[in-house]
């Protein structure tokens, strides 16, 4: 795996691997020179994509857009890795709002940072950081978003696509992959500026699905109404229930309840 034939613009397209993340990394490991920031790997299909915390990613073969993107992302603290989060889920957002200015609004962050429009899921993204020290070394992102897939398992709770929202819209996912990169890093660089964070922040929550809206979950004691009041800056989301009460969780310690 020692030699690499990518494009131009460093992205490695391939026809069916396990897992992009996997195989990106494999990359970052053995390759005889460090790979670009930026490089990528493209799949038309993974027969083991993961999604987050184990979860497998459902995608049709030569349907959807199937990536891992390499950050280095030294120059941020592991106290801070949240805000890697963050920075790629608003990029992917303003990226698909540009493209569908029409329905820009309908775009959304459902925390931590899966991307939805209106209460349908559209694009998973996982993160791995490699740590070294207080500093991130670098970043994985692994994105899969629907593209042109319609017809989806039975066992999938919410799915929609790019197709499913613009029938009539053709989009192409090269020239997709290539402007949802190009707004990933812009957003990554930025955070080269502490002051840039608090801003960083606002946007995640102004696009953050249901935000400030009561919203049905349901966690270890069962169901509850609450509204989404903040996201600290460790991923811990801030809820207030209709009494009052204020909660704090992390990921997969809550969850929305979908009619």
């Amino acid at each position: 795996m020692n030699e690499v034939t990518a494009t131009p613009d460093h992205i490695l397209y391939l026809e069916e691997i396990p897992s992009t993340n996997d195989f990106l990394n494999a990359l970052v490991q053995s390759s005889d020179s460090p790979l670009s920031n930026g490089f990528v790997v493209s799949s038309q299909y993974q027969s083991s994509g993961r999604g987050q915390v184990g979860n497998h990613w459902h995608s049709e073969k030569n349907k959807n857009l199937l990536f891992s993107l390499l950050l280095y992302s030294d120059f941020i603290k592991a106290k801070d890795q949240f805000y890697i989060s963050k920075a790629i889920s608003v990029a992917i957002v303003k990226t698909l709002r540009a493209l569908f200015p029409d329905q820009s609004d309908f775009f959304k962050i459902k925390w931590p940072n899966d991307i939805y429009f209106n209460d349908s899921k559209l694009a998973g993204i996982l993160i791995e950081n490699l740590l070294v020290g207080e500093y991130i070394s670098n970043t994985i992102v692994g994105i899969g978003l629907n593209v042109e897939e319609t017809h989806f398992p039975a066992n999938l709770p919410n799915p929609i696509s790019l197709r499913t929202i613009a029938p009539d819209v053709t989009v192409d996912k090269e020239s997709l992959l290539r402007r949802l990169r190009h707004s990933i890093l812009m957003e990554i660089e930025r955070l080269r500026d502490d002051s840039y964070y608090d801003q960083l922040s606002e946007q995640y929550l102004q696009m953050l699905y249901r935000y400030n809206l009561p919203s049905p979950f349901s966690d270890s004691h069962g169901e509850f109404v609450a509204s989404i009041v903040d996201v600290h800056p460790d991923g811990k989301l801030l809820l207030q229930t209709e009494k009052g009460e204020n909660r704090l969780y992390y990921f997969k310690e809550v969850e929305y309840k979908f009619k």
